[in-house]
């Protein structure tokens, strides 16, 4: 993503989530979003529990 704010985020975020098919990358990008304020922990918590139900949690 050339410019990372919160517009092309929620582009990134409402694509997937329309698409119905979050894999990997979807998922990482999803984390990101959530480290980078502090904020959203909380979300990055129950993403990451989300992760690691859908056996993603091994996929580097």
């Amino acid at each position: 993503m050339p410019e990372r704010n919160l517009a092309t985020w929620n582009a990134y975020m409402l694509n997937a989530v329309r698409e119905g098919k979050p894999n990997s990358i979807t998922l990482c990008a999803f984390l990101n979003a959530c480290c980078s304020d502090t904020s959203a922990l909380e979300l990055g918590r129950q993403l990451h529990g989300f992760v690691v139900r859908c056996g993603f949690g091994k996929d580097v």
